[in-house]
């Protein structure tokens, strides 16, 4: 499985634990589980900062729907472009070297 795959897949398990508890509004928040990994708990924390986990204050969490499909699109569109840059070197590269 690729690095990338991997972490996807990792993002969706931290996103599902919230979706599946059905913690989409403050007053059903859940206290997240003990992440496993620095990974899972590095994931978490960025997830909090973009504010697609929302902090209740009292230890629990909840997923901002709207932030999460932003921050998703977000995420996606840089990919895209990132990928789309390395085609174009890759194209030049092929070019260029005779």
């Amino acid at each position: 499985m690729s690095s990338m795959t991997w972490m996807v897949r990792l993002e969706e398990q931290i996103i599902d634990f919230f979706r599946q508890g059905k913690a989409l509004t403050a007053e059903s928040a859940l206290a997240p589980p003990a992440w496993r990994s620095r990974t899972e708990r590095q994931m978490f924390a960025r997830f909090v900062r973009k504010r697609a986990l929302v902090a209740t204050g009292d230890g629990r969490y909840y997923l901002d729907e709207g932030r999460w499909v932003e921050y998703s699109k977000r995420r996606w569109g840089a990919l895209y472009i990132y990928i789309a840059v390395v085609v174009i070197v890759v194209i030049a590269l092929i070019i260029l070297i005779p």
